[in-house]
């Protein structure tokens, strides 16, 4: 089964920034660069998603909306009267009554319109009608129907792109903000380094061999910490460029600080994360209103099938001064006239057997819309689940990290305290010291990828906050 695309492409800037810092935070235990000015404005979570309101993805579907609401104006507008104006200049004969030529059959008009056509003359024309439609049996109504499901089918991508452009805006954020809570953690590792370098040239100096091999070795791992460290600036800074660039944020802004609570709440069930899922999902939505909407496209071609009752009023009017206008009630002058008139009628003009095959056409698409939704619900489900067992494993994982950085701390301090107080060389601080700084950066890269785990599930049920489970309160 195909799962249905639930939502508009994601900004590639976004993904790659994201993808790339995770990266960086698994190959190194932490990420450094220039301190910011202690001035630096601090920019809140909330304003980064408000400005991710307005990202060209939004915009895009914004028009679409736009280009929806005019599409139904247009069907409300089939129940204003249609105007029809009809007006003619053609050649007409010359015409007088009688042997002799009369003068009072405007005689300066027909010498100069004779100079100009000759022995004929000119005829003006004119007609002017209005019809007001009384009813068309359900297929103005039905229409504008048709128009508002195309109304609600873009908001609701309009939400999803927002949903969307929200979501990826909240990855940065919060890898950002667990690269700035490791900006710590590396200032604490270059002290430590620092003092063992200077503990190791001591004991060089009072003639301890063994320790030139150390120092050697603590060179070694300074170099290639240096590497890890520039590799991760180069990712911090290309985030935060993305995230100026995207969204227009200020060049020196800071990010909030991270929450770093361990999840200590019970995550709701996958059932009530599935009911969260079925009412707020917008593919499910749009499925929903594909459905209802060839479900009017059905009923609307067989109204075809019925006639339009129709008002109508007509003025025309005919004018030629070369011909001589005949005032009598029982001859027609096509030539001279001027008249008006209403009436009420019927309009049924139809192809009966074409306007039945529409519509069954359109009967068997409805039938087709009914199933791609019970197809998509499933996909839905399975999506969900998916990102549900995702976020679960990654609280787990976090919660299993937390318990070995304490443990991690607790021998690094113990071994530590040994070699500053001479007691312990190099080689016994060197497996405490890697393996606390790498279980602290695993730390601080399970903890970003619990949060995007569990903003990753909320974008999959259809929900706006990506800060808590769907389906809880907080």
């Amino acid at each position: 089964m195909t799962q249905p695309d639930r939502r508009p492409s994601p900004s590639p800037l976004l993904r790659l920034v994201g993808v790339t810092l995770l990266v960086c935070l698994a190959s190194t235990p932490a990420i450094a660069t220039e301190p910011l000015a202690t001035d630096a404005p601090v920019l809140p979570l909330a304003d980064v998603l408000e400005r991710a309101r307005s990202s060209i993805l939004v915009e895009i579907a914004a028009h679409d909306i736009d280009v929806a609401r005019v599409r139904e104006r247009e069907a409300w507008a089939e129940r204003w009267p249609r105007i029809r104006a009809n007006f003619t200049v053609s050649p007409a004969p010359r015409v007088v009554l009688g042997d002799d030529e009369p003068t009072e059959v405007n005689t300066s008009d027909r010498e100069l319109l004779r100079s100009v056509f000759g022995d004929g003359g000119l005829s003006l024309r004119g007609e002017l009608d209005a019809t007001v439609p009384i009813t068309t049996f359900g297929k103005i109504r039905l229409a504008r129907q048709l128009a508002d499901a195309g109304i609600d089918a873009a908001e609701a991508q309009r939400d999803a792109a927002v949903a969307e452009s929200q979501f990826e805006a909240y990855r940065a954020y919060v890898v950002l903000q667990a690269y700035d809570a490791s900006r710590g953690l590396l200032v604490e590792a270059a002290e430590r380094l620092d003092r063992a370098e200077l503990l190791l040239e001591d004991a060089i100096d009072d003639g301890d061999l063994t320790a030139r091999t150390s120092l050697r070795q603590l060179t070694i791992a300074r170099t290639d910490f240096v590497a890890l460290r520039t590799g991760a600036e180069q990712a911090g800074a290309s985030a935060r460029y993305a995230l100026v660039r995207g969204l227009d944020l200020p060049l020196g802004f800071v990010a909030e600080p991270l929450d770093e609570t361990l999840p200590t709440a019970t995550p709701p069930t996958l059932d009530r994360v599935l009911e969260v899922a079925a009412e707020h999902r917008t593919d499910l939505q749009l499925l929903e209103i594909a459905m209802r909407a060839a479900e009017l496209e059905r009923r609307l071609r067989f109204r075809r099938l019925a006639p339009d009752a129709f008002f109508a009023a007509q003025v025309a009017g005919a004018w030629s001064p070369t011909v001589e206008d005949v005032s009598d009630p029982y001859i027609s002058d096509p030539w001279n006239r001027f008249g008006f008139g209403f009436l009420v009628g019927l309009n049924w003009s139809m192809n009966p057997m074409a306007i039945t095959q529409r519509a069954m056409r359109a009967a068997a698409q409805e039938a087709g819309a009914e199933a791609r939704y019970e197809g998509a619900k499933a996909a839905v489900d399975l999506d969900v689940a998916e990102a549900y067992n995702a976020a679960i494993a990654a609280r787990e994982l976090l919660l299993s990290y937390d318990d070995s950085l304490r443990a991690a701390r607790a021998w690094l301090n113990q071994r530590w305290f040994q070699f500053d107080q001479g007691l312990a060389d190099y080689d016994d601080i060197k497996d405490p010291l890697q393996t606390y700084y790498r279980t602290a950066g695993r730390y601080y890269e399970t903890l970003t990828a619990y949060r995007i785990a569990v903003a990753q599930l909320a974008l999959a049920c259809g929900v706006d906050h990506f800060d808590r489970w769907p389906g809880t309160a907080e």
